[in-house]
């Protein structure tokens, strides 16, 4: 069946089934405290001790233009969710591109804000809180919904895999963000290491503590942002990584972000593609072939931040729009390396999809590489001659690795001309004969 059973699941409510880089954007933050004002961490980590499980508290999207999907009950299909309906503690929500999506916790006067590609569960009550959310990828901005009101509690839980911490606003005027990036793999069948994702918290506006399950607690500041990134953090044994912005906060975190006059009217249109009675491969899936590339574009981007591997390992081979490639590249490496343990899923859909051949090829490259394998001769000799491939598939993965690592092209395009492409691979030979790697 292609619908999720409507009623209680669909609203919210319990289903009868069981079941970065630094900153960037010149900005100056818009509140700053002195020094003596500033508050001071407390000693209150997150409990080691699981707190009794409580109802999870209400929470709903009223954002009245945004488009959220939700994770089927029972499969992992994704359907659209109703506008101004309850969240489920425990399921999955993904905002895609070009939306934003308001989540509303009257309960603790809590305002998220999910933006564009971003996934998160919707936490229960844990040790770290009474309610939260757990960042499978993308920013996530977090206010007071009435700074007029600061009674009811400004604490919830932030999680990231395995990792659990405690936020608390302290201001009225607090706004923070969160940014997760999954890290994607670079090791044929292995999975990033030793970073899971590059992340970081920020503080545009006021001053939060944060704690984590190893007794650290810290106070961040308006203008300051802290690495989230595990390495990061373990070698942080001083509690030190707080760090000032370096030229202002991450354009995402800006108080003035608006979409562009483009976005919007795209926005509208891509907006009609989404059935409330399909689930989102289907619906969403055949966008994917539209001539119009920016439609094209959104929709495997949906299909990205909802893992729907499927139909990503058919946009890997659209013959039309170079950027549906490419975003079909990243969704398929943030799935694989977020769960591994779908390798077999993934040779599988190839083998539907392309020629036997083919398969082995494309299911190495989708697993990624390292600086080191580009400076081994007989790797980047490999590398080139798969430009030359007649599946436009390898192709774009290959010169979309090739460009990241070199920053060149060579002016090579997976869907040129064969003469074009075959310039632009005597250039890339005549690179290697000089350096005798692709990495100089």
């Amino acid at each position: 069946a292609t619908t999720e059973p409507t009623g209680p699941a669909a609203s919210g409510s319990p289903p009868s089934e069981a079941k970065p880089a630094g900153p960037t954007t010149a900005a100056k933050p818009a509140t700053t405290m002195p020094d003596a004002a500033k508050p001071k961490p407390a000693a209150e980590p997150v409990p080691a001790d699981p707190a009794p499980m409580l109802p999870a508290l209400a929470a709903k999207v009223v954002s009245a233009d945004s488009i959220v999907l939700r994770e089927g009950t029972v499969s992992k299909d994704w359907y659209l969710q109703p506008r101004q309906s309850q969240l489920q503690a425990g399921r999955w929500y993904a905002c895609p591109q070009p939306y934003d999506a308001d989540i509303e916790v009257a309960e603790r006067n809590i305002l998220a804000t999910l933006l564009g590609g971003t996934r998160v569960r919707y936490m229960a009550p844990s040790a770290a809180g009474d309610f939260g959310f757990e960042i499978g990828q993308g920013h996530l901005i977090l206010q007071l919904n009435d700074p007029m009101v600061v009674e009811g509690g400004t604490v919830l839980a932030v999680a990231i895999g395995d990792d659990l911490w405690r936020l608390e606003l302290l201001t009225p005027e607090t706004v923070c963000g969160v940014e997760v990036a999954p890290t994607p793999p670079r090791k044929f069948e292995q999975p990033p290491a030793p970073d899971r994702y590059q992340g970081g918290l920020y503080v545009r506006t006021g001053a939060i503590r944060f704690a984590d399950a190893d007794g650290r607690v810290r106070v961040i500041n308006a203008g300051e942002w802290m690495p989230l990134t595990p390495s990061v953090r373990e070698a942080d044994a001083l509690g030190t990584s707080v760090v000032q912005f370096s030229g202002g906060y991450p354009s995402w975190l800006a108080a003035d972000r608006q979409p562009t006059r483009t976005e919007r009217r795209y926005a509208a249109v891509f907006e009609r593609e989404f059935d409330p009675e399909q689930n989102i491969a289907l619906s969403i899936g055949p966008i994917v072939d539209s001539p119009d590339p920016t439609l094209s574009q959104y929709a495997t981007e949906t299909l990205a931040v909802t893992q729907q591997y499927g139909p990503l390992v058919a946009a890997l081979g659209n013959l039309d729009h170079e950027e549906t490639r490419r975003a079909a590249i990243k969704g398929l490496r943030l799935w694989l390396a977020q769960q591994p343990e779908s390798a077999e899923a993934l040779r599988l859909e190839l083998r539907k999809r392309y020629p036997a051949d083919d398969v082995p090829v494309l299911y190495e490259l989708l697993w990624g590489y390292s600086e080191e394998d580009l400076r081994v001769p007989a790797k980047s000799q490999q590398l080139v001659d798969w430009l030359d491939h007649t599946n436009v598939a390898i192709r774009q993965v290959v010169i979309h690795d090739l460009e990241k690592f070199t920053g060149r092209t060579m002016d090579f395009r997976a869907n040129a001309s064969a003469a074009s492409r075959r310039l632009a691979i005597r250039r890339w030979r005549e690179h290697i004969s000089r350096s005798g790697t692709l990495l100089d």
